[in-house]
């Protein structure tokens, strides 16, 4: 048995990983800096349910501060940010996955504590083993919908 294989009885545990960081103020006194230091961590697991499908989940905390903006209405404002998604992974080939995401945000002490729900669909293409390019497209559910986002990426791993 390859070292990457799972026996039967281990299928349903996930593969875990645990990112942690904080965001270190750098824009000064400008109104894009949050001019304190924001920690951020995240629960990653993982399923491969078939050689295909793979399900996987994210659970995280983002510690927000946000400067007031007096001609946007914004006040400035400090709070938790939660999130919580679940994700489904579709391997067309060994180098294209389509997927379709569901997330969440959630605020304590924010100024507005209600959840943002969304949903998205994309492609990923690993161009090489360490490289892929990323589109993808959604919308927001109930709560506090967002309008139709679009989004690409590039990412290289080093």
């Amino acid at each position: 048995m390859a070292t990457h294989e799972r026996r039967p009885e281990e299928k349903w545990l996930p593969t875990t990983a645990l990112i942690t960081s904080i965001i270190v103020p750098t824009g000064g006194t400008s109104f894009y800096s949050s001019q304190t230091i924001e920690p951020d961590i995240n629960l990653i697991d993982c399923w491969s349910l078939t050689e295909k499908l793979t399900l996987s989940g994210s659970t995280g905390l983002l510690g927000v501060r946000q400067q007031a903006a007096p001609r946007s209405g914004l006040r400035a404002d400090s709070f938790e940010r939660y999130h919580q998604s679940l994700v489904a992974f579709y391997s067309l080939t060994k180098w294209a996955t389509l997927y379709h995401e569901w997330y969440v945000f959630t605020f304590t002490n924010a100024a507005d504590n209600r959840p943002l729900h969304s949903m998205n669909s994309g492609v990923i293409d690993r161009f090489t083993p360490n490289s892929q390019f990323e589109l993808r497209a959604g919308f927001g559910l109930a709560g506090r919908p967002d309008d139709f986002l679009t989004q690409a990426g590039f990412s290289i791993r080093f």
